[in-house]
Formats: structure tokens, sequence, C-alpha cells
């Protein structure tokens, strides 16, 4: 029996607004996804840089084992925290390259 008159409309009606719905739905989804996405990739830069530096600056001969075991320390301890917090990574300390010299 073929639908007619109202029923014929509102099948076809729910139809598209099952596909409106469900392509939104993915839509925000998906832009929800790459929003996260690119806030891990921008935080990870900053995040490991002072790590790279840190070990630049040991393999260079600047920093002595104690300091750069310290430093490090500091550095796992703040990204730790960031991790388990929700820490603005601003607000870490960054000392392996705002600290003064050491002096030996």
């Amino acid at each position: 029996m073929a639908l007619t008159g109202f029923a014929y409309l509102g099948g076809y009606v729910s139809r598209w607004v099952f596909i409106l719905t469900t392509g939104l739905t993915n839509a925000a989804f998906a832009l929800w996804i790459g929003w996260r996405w690119l806030a891990i990739r921008r935080a990870e830069p900053t995040d490991r840089a002072a790590i790279e530096e840190l070990k630049h600056r040991y393999a260079a001969g600047e920093l002595s084992d104690a300091e750069f075991e310290r430093r490090l320390s500091e550095l796992l301890d703040a990204d730790e925290a960031v991790a388990t917090a929700d820490i603005d990574v601003g607000d870490a300390p960054q000392s392996a390259t705002t600290d003064p010299e050491p002096t030996e």
C-alpha cells in the first residue's frame, strides 16, 4: 500500500531530518576532534622545547650532572602538575632557559 497525503510527507520530511541531524552531529564531532588535536599540537612544542634546551645545554657541558638532574626534575614535575590539574602551560616553570648561568 502506497503512502498518500500527510503520511507520505511525514516519511519524506523525517528522512531529511534524520540525514541533516546525523550530518550536523558528525560535523560537530569532527570539529571538536580537530580543535582538541590542534590544542595538543600547540602545547607539545612548548612543553618539549624546555627539555630539549636543557638536554642541549647539558650535552654542551654548560650544566653539571646535579644541575641537569635538578632542572629536569622541576620540568617533569611541572609537566605532571599540568597533566593532573587544569593548569595553563604558561604557568609552568621554564628553568632550563630562564635561570642564570650556573657558577662552578
